[in-house]
């Protein structure tokens, strides 16, 4: 498991390993959502809970984008790329352009993602379960 530090030490490998945790939690969230719903998601709390911290991290994709942008400009900038392949092999500014040019569209992306999710937390955070007395305590989250 990786010990997720913002402000600790950096390498190319943690940063990799980071990037990796965010595909599997996506994954173990999609269980469970799906096949383990009952247990993963058994209040609306749950579910407006799981909303909000996805609104976050979407939050958050927009200024990733762009700072992967100003990364790949800053390693174009100082003649440091080789292309060996595909599209624009041998044209690093070409490369990097288009990867600048999709990083664009994502960070977009995240935007419109982030208003969506916000959206649905709107509505997620007002609805509850029916409560009667023999129901557990802690249904409300």
């Amino acid at each position: 498991m990786v010990e997720l530090t913002p402000h600790g030490e950096h390498s190319a490998r943690y940063t990799e390993q980071v990037a990796y945790t965010i595909s599997e939690a996506v994954r173990v969230l999609n269980y469970a959502s799906g096949e383990y719903a009952e247990q993963g998601l058994p209040y609306p709390a749950t579910i407006d809970s799981v909303i909000g911290s996805l609104r976050a991290a979407a939050g958050g994709m927009d200024q990733l984008g762009r700072q992967l942008v100003d990364r790949l400009t800053r390693m174009r900038d100082d003649g440091v790329l080789a292309v060996r392949g595909g599209e624009h092999a041998g044209d690093p500014a070409a490369a990097v352009q288009g990867a600048n040019s999709a990083l664009a569209r994502v960070a977009l992306a995240a935007i419109d993602l982030e208003k969506a999710l916000a959206d649905a937390q709107s509505q997620t955070g007002a609805i509850g379960m029916v409560y009667t007395p023999d129901d557990d305590e802690d249904q409300d989250g």
